[in-house]
């Protein structure tokens, strides 16, 4: 996640690859299923901010 003024990071999340792709895969928005796109808050449901800890 970034600052959106200055760009700076603020925040880095990560998730296992595998959930990511499953979550891809299940039928829904034209974004995910069309795109490969997921919104920042269903990657944040996923995933574990690493920094800061």
């Amino acid at each position: 996640m970034l600052d959106s003024s200055t760009l700076d990071p603020v925040e880095i999340w990560e998730a296992p690859f595998l959930a990511v792709i499953a979550r891809l895969a299940e039928p829904g928005s034209i974004s995910r299923n069309e795109r490969g796109a997921m919104a920042v808050s269903d990657f944040k449901r996923l995933a574990m901010k690493v920094w800061p800890a």
